[in-house]
């Protein structure tokens, strides 16, 4: 692993991590004829961020990728391999106890890609906000993870025994430049929408033991390629004071050119749950910080307590 020092209010947490947590994840699917459709969409704004123009060459929904990840166009093809579609996920965590101390996290596993030598197909985090800068500067560094910060607001405790709704909404950073113009997107000209939001609600079914560890289950390693400096359109350590904020948000690190992989565990009693967008347009993202997911499956799965095991990467170049 590198050896590259954090900023000093964050400190160091090398993998493995083992943490425990609540869950709720809510699937949807990618045809390709869904991929051809993101692909023939046109440029929304002159403005719009790298990012977003690599979502739409790759085949995904505006949103996919954090504006800030500057990612290059001639990487598309080459480096970062084929867009393949197939099952994705949204999936909100509420941490209670990890290396990196206590956070909330929002993922966005946007589907299948075909590795750059197309040997293999693998499952990718394209976009992810948690809540402590900790939590991103480790995440980026021992996983090539693609975090950013963000603020979340819950309706209830985590682990709450509560069987009603519950609703969860996630915002950019306060004093960023993103949050000041997230209001479009969401439906709300204030400074304070959301660029995610849903209601949450348990099923009252019993749970049922799941533990991933177990040959049952297939393993399904993340392949996350090298990740991006944040020094794009939306970043810059220049003299523009709003783009200092943006970079010290994202805590970003340098790229090394590594392909990390890993295979996440889960264990826990796992129960059906429901979800619905709170958006405008019946939209859970704003399609800008993040996919408007409107074609999520309202039913999902919630771990109320979840074991959560992230070992070493596995390190590769292509």
């Amino acid at each position: 692993m590198p050896d590259a020092a954090p900023p000093s209010d964050v400190p160091t947490a090398p993998p493995p991590w083992t943490l425990t947590a609540e869950s709720w994840l809510f699937p949807f699917w990618t045809s390709s004829s869904t991929k051809r459709q993101h692909q023939a969409a046109k440029r929304q704004t002159a403005q719009e961020s790298d990012g977003a123009e690599v979502a739409r060459q790759l085949g995904l929904p505006p949103g996919s990728f954090h504006p800030l990840e500057a990612l290059a166009s001639a990487h598309v093809a080459k480096d970062h391999g084929e867009f393949k579609g197939g099952l994705g996920a949204w999936i909100l965590y509420r941490y209670t106890d990890s290396p990196a101390g206590p956070y909330d996290e929002l993922i966005y596993v946007a589907g299948f890609f075909k590795s750059p030598d197309g040997k293999k197909s693998t499952p990718r985090i394209t976009n992810i906000y948690v809540s402590t800068r900790a939590s991103v500067w480790n995440g980026r560094r021992n996983w090539n993870i693609p975090k950013h910060v963000a603020e979340f607001s819950w309706s209830h405790p985590v682990h709450s025994d509560e069987a009603g709704v519950q609703t969860v909404s996630v915002r950019h950073p306060a004093g960023s430049p993103l949050r000041k113009a997230g209001g479009s997107g969401s439906g709300d000209d204030d400074d304070d929408a959301p660029f995610f939001s849903a209601s949450l609600q348990p099923s009252r079914l019993p749970s049922v033991p799941v533990n991933t560890n177990l040959a049952i289950f297939p393993a399904l390693p993340l392949l996350q390629p090298p990740l991006s400096d944040c020094s794009g359109p939306y970043g810059g350590d220049g003299d523009d004071a709003d783009r200092r904020k943006l970079v010290e948000a994202a805590v970003a690190s340098p790229s090394e050119g590594v392909w990390r992989s890993t295979a996440p565990t889960f264990r826990g009693g796992a129960s059906m749950a429901y979800a619905k967008p709170l958006l405008s347009g019946g939209r859970y993202g704003d399609e800008r910080g993040f996919p408007a997911a409107t074609r999520t499956w309202s039913t999902g799965i919630r771990f109320r307590k979840v074991i959560v095991s992230f070992p070493e990467p596995v390190e590769a170049r292509f």
